[in-house]
Order: structure tokens, then C-alpha cells, then sequence
């Protein structure tokens, strides 16, 4: 669908530095220009992670997702509560998003040393 960004915006306060994490794991892992065979990305990868717990949002982004021409995506999932378990399936699902994505995308999501075409056409 063309989206280039991605809203994070967690309703529980233990979970305020979720956003962080996913933009470390998301922008950083998807974030290549180069395929897994050194050739260049013709596509586009990785979108723009952000957002804050959504006990605190700010108003102006809520009108841009709702009343906005700009689809962000923005996923609900619900739990009863926040328990370790749960924690580790937000994370395990978000990990995983991340390396399905690399592989339709044909880059090394956690190459974390960069490949560059320059460095790529030397292997």
C-alpha cells in the first residue's frame, strides 16, 4: 500500500519505550539499500517508525491518521494485561515481522555492518 511510515502507539505506560525499541529493530534492520546478493534495492524498505504511548499522544498526528491523506498503519492488539508472556509475544511478533519482511525484501535484516554497494561488489 505504499506506506512509508508506521504509528507505535502503545495504551499502556509500561510500555513507554516500546516505540524506541521497535524503531532500533525495525528502521535499523530493514534500512538497506543493497540485496542480500550486493545487487541495489529497487524498492522500497523499512518505513519510518514512530509514535509515544498513546496515554500521552499528541492530538496532531491522531488527526493526521484519521482525518489525513497519508495511510500509517496502525494494528490493535488487545490483552487482558501486561504480563512477561505477553511482552515476549509483542516482541517475538515484531522480530519476526521484521525478518519476513527482509526476506520478501531480499536483504539481510540483521546484517548489522551494512552492506554497501562498494563493499558488496569486493566479496
Amino acid at each position: 500500500h505504499d506506506a512509508q511510515s508506521h504509528a507505535v502507539l502503545p495504551y499502556s505506560h509500561y510500555l513507554s519505550k516500546f516505540t524506541a525499541y521497535l524503531q532500533q529493530l525495525d528502521m535499523e534492520s530493514n534500512g538497506k539499500s543493497v540485496q542480500r546478493d550486493g545487487k541495489p534495492v529497487d524498492w522500497q524498505t523499512g518505513p519510518v517508525v514512530w509514535g509515544t504511548p498513546g496515554t500521552n499522544g499528541q492530538h496532531a498526528y491522531y488527526q493526521l491518521i484519521h482525518q489525513g491523506t497519508k495511510l500509517i498503519p496502525t494494528t490493535t492488539i488487545l490483552a487482558t494485561e501486561l504480563t512477561p508472556s505477553v511482552l515476549g509475544q509483542l516482541i517475538a511478533l515484531y522480530e519476526h515481522k521484521v525478518f519476513v519482511q527482509g526476506a520478501v525484501w531480499n536483504i539481510d535484516s540483521f546484517d548489522q555492518w551494512g552492506r554497501t554497494l562498494k563493499n558488496a561488489s569486493e566479496n
